[in-house]
């Protein structure tokens, strides 16, 4: 019997068990003892290619097949759409696996099913080593199934999901997985305190037609060290998601075409209370065969985006772009901060963008020691925006360093404006603040900038001083 902790390996405590038996097993069997294949299973015409029947056993495929047919691949469920993803389990998986728990999957070539390895209401599960191949849903899914481990699986052209946790699949841990050309890569669902990556074995999500990493409504979750590369839409987003922590994460572009609308690195969407820290944005424009008529859009291309999101913390993150010809076109914002409050932006980087920081709509943030260099318009920029605070920023090589429109009670103390194109500090309101702004200025440095800085829509002169030289 199961203990109540089993140990890491979630092996089962207790006398040893049996040693596996050797078995040619055929579509739909049912497999109650540990059991090592010795050929490929199908084409399976119906139903499940395998379907577990014993607790703590193990199913060890030994690189042999399971294949289904066109017949055989209905969908897992719903549309990609999350509100519209039912969850039950499809007519047929490579692997079925329903009530049992302690059950170990190794080594399986699946592919042409609904999903490949389906696991519902069990736990302490390992599933490792499997390839999961052009099914019509997923390729690994979990529903209502907890502390369980995925360990180096492959999920690949998969027409929705790649890694799919549903339902209340909570304090599962995946490691080492890659999912390529799936619809999304990684997708949680109404699922908590999971574990993806670590330090040591991070998950690649690479060259999916939609997304890399998505969550939704799920929350506590921690993503470290993982990869999303040359996804279209989204590296990683967070929609209505709370309290995750997303740690060295890193998402990536090459491209030599226009990118698709809404593509940004990391997209909190409706969600507060988590914690970025250390996750990287790099986008590499090869501006070759770029069109002449081809033109970004605002919000086409963000490293870091936050929309309706409160009280998250975003901390040495970093966001950079590379163009291989001077007529590739920037990433619009670094960092898009856009109808969100209470956010706190510490030491982060923005590089080579159209613009650094962009605040719109947004109240009661903090930017703190945050770097905006070397990008195409403005490093820091508040639009319809108030009572932010913008502390000890760095704004280097920019056209304007610092630049505010129609915004009012924000609080500027100890930034530092330098080399800059045209302003330092350029602040087009009107008000009490300083110099006849509607904002406060305190100690804030600028050097070398082409026209120093301008401060006031009411002010005789553009050259007002808000900054120290």
């Amino acid at each position: 019997m199961l203990v109540s902790s089993p140990p890491p390996s979630y092996a089962l405590a207790g006398p040893t068990p049996p040693p596996p038996v050797y078995a040619s097993l055929g579509c739909g069997e049912t497999v109650n003892v540990s059991t090592i294949l010795t050929s490929d299973i199908g084409p399976c015409s119906s139903g499940n290619g395998l379907v577990i029947g014993s607790s703590g056993i193990s199913l060890d495929c030994n690189n042999h097949t399971i294949t289904g047919t066109s017949k055989t691949g209905s969908l897992l469920h719903g549309a990609y759409q999350e509100a519209a993803a039912s969850g039950k389990a499809s007519a047929s998986s490579g692997v079925y696996l329903k009530g049992y728990t302690g059950v170990s999957v190794k080594d399986c070539r699946i592919s042409a099913f609904g999903t490949g390895v389906y696991a519902s209401s069990s736990s302490y599960d390992v599933i490792t080593g499997n390839k999961a191949t052009s099914n019509t849903g997923s390729g690994f899914e979990l529903y209502g199934t907890s502390l369980s481990i995925l360990r180096t699986n492959a999920a690949t052209s998969n027409a929705q999901y790649g890694f799919y946790l549903a339902s209340s699949s909570d304090k599962n841990t995946l490691t080492g997985n890659t999912a390529e050309h799936n619809q999304v890569g990684f997708y949680l669902s109404s699922s908590s305190y999971d574990t993806l990556g670590t330090s040591a074995s991070h998950n690649i999500a690479s060259s999916n037609t939609q997304d890399g990493f998505y969550l939704y409504n799920s929350a506590h979750n921690t993503l470290t060290s993982n990869i999303a590369n040359g996804n279209p839409n989204f590296g990683f987003y967070l929609g209505r998601s709370s309290h995750d922590a997303l740690v060295s994460n890193a998402a990536s572009f090459t491209s030599n075409e226009a990118i698709a609308n809404g593509n940004c690195g990391f997209y909190l969407n409706g969600s507060s209370f988590n914690n970025l820290t250390s996750n990287s944005v790099r986008i590499t424009w090869n501006a070759a065969s770029l069109s002449a008529t081809f033109k970004i859009w605002m919000g086409d291309s963000i490293g870091f985006y936050l929309h309706a999101s409160n009280s998250n913390k975003l901390t040495r993150n970093m966001e950079s772009t590379a163009t291989a010809s001077k007529t590739g076109p920037p990433v619009t914002v670094g960092f898009g901060i856009d109808g969100s409050n209470g956010n706190v932006l510490k030491n982060n980087m923005a590089n080579g963008n159209q613009d650094g920081f962009d605040l719109s709509n947004a109240s009661h943030n903090t930017l703190i020691s945050d770097t905006a260099n070397k990008n195409s318009n403005v490093g820091f920029t508040l639009t319809s925006s108030y009572s932010n605070k913008l502390t000890s920023n760095t704004a280097n090589r920019n056209f304007d360093g610092f630049a505010v429109w129609e915004s009012a009670s924000n609080r500027y103390g100890s930034n530092t404006a330098s080399n800059n194109k045209e302003y330092g500090y350029r602040d087009l309101t009107a008000g009490r603040g300083t110099k006849g702004t509607a904002n406060t200025y305190a100690g804030d440095m600028c050097s070398r900038d082409s026209e120093g800085s301008w401060g006031g829509t009411g002010q005789a002169s553009p050259y007002d001083n808000l900054c120290t030289p």
